[in-house]
Order: structure tokens, then sequence, then C-alpha cells
């Protein structure tokens, strides 16, 4: 896997992203979920703390990005504006949570405290999505209908 990283610990990180999600070539909304997903889970040593944090707070600004430009939704989401098990209220305070918890700038152990929370919330948000909840409110907007032949 051909990486964007530029940490003194390069070779060894075990946040490093695709170049391919990086720049983005292709958008794959889901490819980005999923990498999400596996850096939360499992954050790594304390001594990495700061570049997972750094990298997954990388990879959530260009879904996000991705997402409200009106990208497609990754396939294994299934959408539902309607949804009566989730409410848009519930989803977007997953996703505010796990924004909010990248942000933090203390030392070694708060980020250590703010990824397990990022982690939780993110596992909170993709599994409702997966469930079938609307997405969060900075995430709606009009998309292309992809129809399955």
């Amino acid at each position: 896997m051909t990486t964007h990283h530029t940490c003194a610990h390069a070779r060894t990180c075990p946040c490093a992203l695709p170049n391919s999600l990086v720049h983005r070539e292709p958008a794959n909304t889901g490819a980005l979920a999923r990498a999400l997903g596996r850096m939360l889970a499992r954050p790594g040593p304390p001594a990495h703390t700061v570049a997972r944090i750094t990298h997954v707070d990388i990879a959530l600004g260009i879904l996000d990005a991705l997402l409200r430009s009106g990208a497609p939704v990754p396939a294994y989401w299934i959408v539902d504006d309607e949804s009566a098990a989730h409410t848009l209220d519930s989803v977007t305070r997953a996703y505010d949570a796990v924004s909010e918890a990248l942000r933090e700038v203390g030392d070694a152990a708060a980020r250590a405290s703010a990824l397990r929370v990022a982690g939780r919330q993110w596992e909170c948000l993709d599994s409702a999505l997966c469930e079938g909840a609307p997405l969060p409110e900075p995430w709606a907007c009009p998309r292309p209908v992809v129809r399955i032949r």
C-alpha cells in the first residue's frame, strides 16, 4: 500500500492513510468510512496517539467534504430519511460527538481518551446508518439516485 505520510515514524505508523484516500482518486466514501472505522477501532499505542488523531481527523474531513458536496454515500449504508429506529437528531449528535472529540488538543492521555470517545460515537453513527438511519444534518443534501440493475 502506498501511503501519504510525513511523520517521523511513517514506515511503522499504523495510522497511515492510503494515497487513494488522501487524494480522493477515486472519491470512495465507502473506503473512507471503513478506514475511519478501522483506525478508531484500533487506536494503537500511546506513542502514536497524536498521529492517529490527526489521520482520523484528516480522513473524516475528506469524507465530510465529499458527503457535504453530494457524493454518493457508502453502499453499505441504508439511508432512510423516514427511519423509525433512528432520528435525525440522534445521528447528528453522534456525528457532532465524533467531530468534537477529534478536535482535542490536550496531552497524549487526553487525546487517547478522545480517540476512544470518537471510536464509540463513530460506531454508533456507522451502525445507525447501516440500519437505515437518516444522514446527519451536515451530510443531508440532494444526491443522484443510483439504480442497481
